[in-house]
């Protein structure tokens, strides 16, 4: 029970107080089954993986915990926990869909079980079942405010439908419970990425990576507003494999980016996330067929990467508009074109299921501008900038260079460049760079 309670506070330290309880546990009675179910979250939350606390590589604890939980339900078929743990581990495998027959059987045995319930909201987010999501994370919450995992995803959720006064009242309501923890802090910074304002943002993810400088979460979201304001070196420090890659890249550390790449781990969730990445940096350095060789050193093919890689996972259109963009670079229009209806059918399929914010509009832009669109690519960076978009050098990419000398679309740069700046002089930083010009000069700035 003790250790139980540490591990629910998702305190790294506690839980590893935890960890050494269970231990002890199980070198008094190795068959114990609640304790090596125990001993298979804890593990696994103290992991490197996104949504993890902790830095043991999740190519390693992942293995370790699902036997584990495997251990005790072969002990215990009866275990809810189990079955809710085992869930979480399938999920955390990038097997979604596969996640919720035990999540569901956990509920159906406890169905107060506050860790099922937020497992398989996590579930229904991965396989783009946004609303089903939703309703099961209040369920949660309502019943208990103060179990910080169903509280940060649900004002996620909130924040993703562009919901900013649920998230804001919500976030209050934890608040006076807990006080200003760390889930606290980071919804507040979450909401202040999505909000388009990244030095807000920072200011708060300083004090909550102080706490926990592996949270995964914390990193995730505290790399986006570092992005946001080209804070590369900062990036590079806190953030996570793909971060310190992008990084590496804009600071002209080319080889460390493709070190860095190589050892990044592709066999945990949010691969369409990360797989975006490796096409920015390989695409912006003209990498173009390199991009392409590496999803099929890892995937053999182009439909082995579409069927492998759920796109659900993703934010939108995760890595197609810039593995798109680099079919189109070398020559093979016909993959390039098979991609364009998969980028639309994400968005109006996050868009069905309540999403509203400007990561939708940007995508929507990447889209118009693959497919040639100038009216509609305009108009699409224009609603991202009103939504509160500040991509710091978002549109410099080549997939945007059909654009770069039009009025309309300089202007939208500029606006850009400016908001850019004005968030880097809230953190006392320098302004960014001038607009670019000419072609020589994009390419000095953005490479």
């Amino acid at each position: 029970l003790l250790a139980r309670q540490r591990i629910h506070t998702r305190d790294i330290y506690r839980m590893r107080e935890a960890n050494n309880m269970l231990e002890r546990v199980l070198e008094i009675d190795p068959l114990y089954a609640p304790a090596l179910a125990q001993k298979a979250l804890v593990t696994y939350l103290m992991s490197d993986n996104i949504g993890a606390y902790g830095d043991i590589p999740s190519a390693e604890a992942l293995p370790v915990s699902m036997r584990l939980v495997d251990q005790a339900l072969a002990l215990d078929d009866e275990l809810a926990e189990a079955y809710a743990i085992k869930g979480l581990l399938i999920d955390s495998s990038g097997r979604p869909k596969d996640a919720l027959e035990p999540l569901k059987k956990a509920l159906a045995m406890n169905p107060t079980m506050s860790n099922a319930g937020n497992w398989l909201g996590l579930a229904y987010l991965t396989l783009g079942q946004r609303s089903d999501a939703l309703a099961i994370l209040e369920e949660v919450v309502k019943r208990d405010p103060t179990y910080g995992p169903a509280f940060s995803n649900l004002v996620f959720a909130y924040i993703w439908r562009r919901k900013f006064d649920e998230a804001d009242a919500l976030i209050e309501r934890v608040k006076r419970i807990v006080g200003e923890n760390v889930e606290v802090l980071q919804a507040r910074g979450n909401e202040a990425v999505v909000r388009g304002q990244p030095a807000e943002a920072i200011k708060v993810f300083r004090t909550a990576i102080a706490e926990n400088p592996n949270s995964s979460v914390v990193q995730l979201m505290y790399g986006h507003a570092l992005e946001d304001v080209a804070d590369y070196e900062t990036l590079i420090a806190v953030g996570l494999p793909e971060h310190r890659m992008y990084g590496q890249a804009k600071l002209g550390a080319m080889e460390e980016a493709l070190q860095e790449m190589e050892a990044i781990d592709l066999s945990g969730s949010f691969r369409p996330r990360v797989l975006r990445y490796v096409g920015i940096v390989l695409n912006s350095a003209g990498r173009h067929q390199a991009y392409i060789d590496y999803i099929l050193k890892h995937y053999g093919s182009l439909d082995g990467v579409l069927q492998e890689v759920n796109l659900a996972e993703a934010w939108n259109t995760g890595y197609l508009p810039e593995l798109a963009f680099a079919y189109r670079a070398t020559g093979d229009e016909d993959s390039c074109q098979r991609l364009l209806p998969l980028m639309r059918e994400a968005i109006d399929e996050d868009r069905a299921n309540g999403g509203d914010n400007y990561y939708q509009d940007f995508d929507e832009a990447l889209y118009f501008a693959l497919r040639g669109d100038e009216e509609a690519t305009i108009a699409a960076v224009e609603k991202a900038l009103d939504g509160g978009f500040t991509g710091a050098t978002a549109l410099d990419s080549d997939i945007f260079a059909s654009f770069h000398g039009n009025a309309q679309f300089e202007a939208l740069r500029k606006r850009l460049a400016d908001r850019v700046d004005a968030e880097r002089a809230k953190l006392g930083m320098p302004p960014y760079r001038p607009i670019p010009v000419t072609d020589e000069e994009r390419r000095v700035f953005t490479h």
